[in-house]
């Protein structure tokens, strides 16, 4: 989704109570702004990389719903994978972190088919994750009514505000880039 949209998008359905939200993103987005760009960690991404946009025919992958596709730092989708893979799961920190290392091990391969992904950009995951975490709650305030009986949702929504508020890291980088290549 484009930022300006997102960002209109925010200010109209936060409540004040998530301005924080509003200041962390802007904050965040720019540190992400800064970050470097070239053909190895920079490209173009499906940034919707989630169970109901693959499909997988005689052990081939195929990614389809490209219409969100941009421009955008390839660990951006990387993120996207490990935040969907947990978005509803109610999982320990330390089976996020070993599930992460696992997953982590095989988009990086993957994406080492096509560019060389510089390791050290990888330390920069959680604040794709948690860029991720801002777009998916502003996304469910905003179809969210007060109305709306789904507690799955409402309870998502309160652990994911939470989360966001406290800027509190969604994966142990130390643990999960052990045994990486530098």
């Amino acid at each position: 989704m484009d930022r300006r949209k997102l960002y209109g998008i925010a200010v109209k359905v936060l409540e004040e109570k998530d301005r924080k939200i509003i200041e962390i993103y802007e904050k965040l987005l720019e540190k992400i702004n800064i970050l470097p760009k070239n053909c190895d960690n920079f490209g173009l991404i499906h940034t919707d990389i989630h169970f109901y946009n693959k499909y997988i025919y005689k052990g081939e992958l195929t990614f389809f719903d490209w219409d969100d596709s941009a421009y955008k730092h390839f660990i951006s989708d990387l993120a996207i994978v490990i935040f969907y893979h947990f978005m509803y799961k109610d999982v320990l920190q330390e089976g996020i972190n070993v599930q992460s290392r696992h997953i982590l091990a095989l988009l990086v391969e993957g994406y080492n088919r096509q560019n060389l992904l510089d390791i050290s950009f990888l330390w920069k995951l959680n604040d794709f994750l948690l860029l991720r975490s801002i777009v998916i709650y502003i996304l469910l305030v905003a179809a969210a009514t007060s109305k709306s009986k789904n507690l799955i949702l409402h309870s998502f929504i309160r652990k994911t505000r939470n989360f966001i508020i406290n800027c509190v890291p969604f994966l142990d980088m130390s643990f999960v880039l052990d045994g990486f290549e530098k």
